[in-house]
């Protein structure tokens, strides 16, 4: 073969991989359906790839490196992914079931467990962290584990604020189950700690609001 064809085959060759790299970086955006899975691209200013962060519905994480010559690498908790994206197919994630166990789902878990919350509040925030789409979020998964770990001391910390300003008496009405619901009249100073008590609750209902709703 001739020096000349044997450049002509290596233009052909290297054009022929380009357009399969590009194929496999499109089909892989393109598989961000923000539902179940989220998309993230990220082009660096030096360098012969491109990196993609995916994050599924569960929250599972994954960071693709595609570069140039067509070389994949992944790291995360989906690598298996690699052999779809090598293919040029489209992916999707691979636990999509409600109850899929992610590295980020098992911090809220964590957070959650070793709270001071009663049992029954602990099972209302695990059930909403179970509800929490991540692919759909515009928020990361940390800023949602974050976000979780505020509610629950804000919620402990009104607890204590509320234990501690009790009376004796309506201590032992509480535990007897006789409470008053009425509010009871004040001084002003007793006023403005009702005030602030009250903008503590509704700080910890919107941020649990917030997980439940998804983060959107």
């Amino acid at each position: 073969m001739s020096e000349e064809n044997e450049w002509e085959r290596l233009i052909k060759e290297a054009e022929k991989q380009a357009a399969k790299t590009e194929q496999m970086r499109r089909n892989l955006q393109n598989s961000g359906d923000e539902k179940n899975l989220k998309v993230e691209k990220e082009v660096p200013v030096f360098g012969d790839e491109t990196k993609y962060k995916l994050t599924d519905n569960t929250g599972a994480r994954t960071e693709v490196h595609i570069k140039d010559d067509g070389k994949i690498e992944a790291r995360g908790e989906q690598t298996e992914l690699v052999e779809n994206i090598e293919k040029g197919e489209k992916i999707r994630p691979q636990n999509t079931s409600p109850d899929a166990q992610s590295d980020i789902r098992r911090q809220a878990y964590q957070a959650i467990d070793a709270s001071f919350l009663s049992e029954t509040e602990k099972a209302e925030l695990k059930q909403r962290v179970e509800r929490y789409n991540f692919a759909e979020s515009k928020e990361k998964p940390e800023e949602m584990v974050d976000n979780l770990k505020t509610s629950i001391d804000q919620k402990e910390k009104q607890e204590k604020t509320e234990e501690k300003e009790q009376t004796p008496s309506q201590k032992i009405r509480q535990l007897r189950g006789l409470e008053e619901n009425t509010a009871q009249k004040s001084a002003p100073h007793g006023k403005v700690r009702t005030a602030a008590k009250g903008l503590a609750i509704a700080t910890t209902a919107q941020a649990l609001k917030n997980i439940a709703n998804g983060g959107r």
